[in-house]
Formats: structure tokens, sequence, C-alpha cells
């Protein structure tokens, strides 16, 4: 069982690659009133959500994300503070993003691929995301927002060629 970096990765009960029980992939999913990661799938909805999906249910999982092997983490802060205690020894994660809802949202960044970071304390964890599709006059395809206000996005000024990288 790999348990450092350059060690192969270990398997979970289910036979999901993961490295202490936490596989190295997941999945979001995300209405305009809440955004679920889900850890060990890469299951996607096939409809939109509503607003109302979820609304007011703590705890509340997708159907497509029930009895997936690894931990299901709500909120942006709850993702947050998830990726940054997963990440925090060496190691590549992937995670898939909700296209459906990016799309059904009008393909703004709000709706985006969910990246919550420290905007002010940088130089404890250094965030940047890379894409093809980040425009410089609307982030478009990411959803960046700073862990003290995950609500409201990072002002693209602010953001652009600092914690988003167009490549």
């Amino acid at each position: 069982r790999g348990t450092g970096a350059g060690t192969p990765p270990s398997e979970s009960k289910s036979g999901v690659p993961s490295k202490g029980g936490v596989p190295y992939f997941g999945s979001i999913d995300r209405t305009p009133s809440y955004v679920t990661l889900a850890m060990g799938t890469l299951a996607q909805r096939r409809v939109a959500g509503t607003n109302e999906e979820g609304k007011g249910v703590p705890g509340w999982v997708p159907p497509h994300f029930k009895g997936v092997p690894g931990p299901i983490v709500h909120g942006k802060k709850g993702i947050h503070a998830f990726l940054r205690k997963s990440l925090h020894s060496p190691r590549t994660m992937a995670v898939r993003d909700c296209f459906m809802h990016w799309r059904d949202q009008g393909q703004v960044g709000k709706a985006g691929k969910v990246f919550v970071l420290d905007s002010v304390n940088p130089q404890t964890r250094y965030a940047i995301f890379f894409d093809d599709n980040i425009r410089y006059d609307d982030a478009h395809i990411v959803d960046a927002c700073d862990i003290r206000n995950p609500e409201k996005p990072i002002p693209l000024p602010r953001a652009i060629n600092r914690f988003l990288v167009r490549v």
C-alpha cells in the first residue's frame, strides 16, 4: 500500500484507487442553491437540477451520488477544507465539473468550475487555475471565489494572471 509521494496508491474497500481511504477522483454536482463534491465517482446528472432541489435539507445527496465509495462534501467552504486537507501531501486529483449546470446557467463564470481559494494569504498555499476557456472580460468557465465570501466571485482584474491563467 502506498503512503507517500512516488509510491503507488492503495485501494479502498471498494477497490477504488485511493490514499488514506480517499479516492483520487470525484465529481461535482450543483444547482443555483448548492454544490456537492462526491469522491470515488465520475457520475453526472442526466438532467439539469432545479433551484429547489436539495434546498434547505442539510446533507442532501443527489441520487446519482448515493452509495459512492468516498466522502461526500457539501458547500464551497466544505469543498475548500476537504481539498486543502486532502492535498496536504503531494498528489494529483481529478474532479469532474458539473457541465450541465454551467450550460443551463448560460455558460457564465458563477456557474463554472468551482475554485475556492485563499486570495488574501496565498503564501500558505498558492492556488492557480489553468484553462484555455478563461476570458479576460469574464472568467467564463470558472467560479473563482475567496474562502471568506464564497458566494461572491473574486474581481476579475484581481484574479486574471494571478489565480486564473488562460493557457
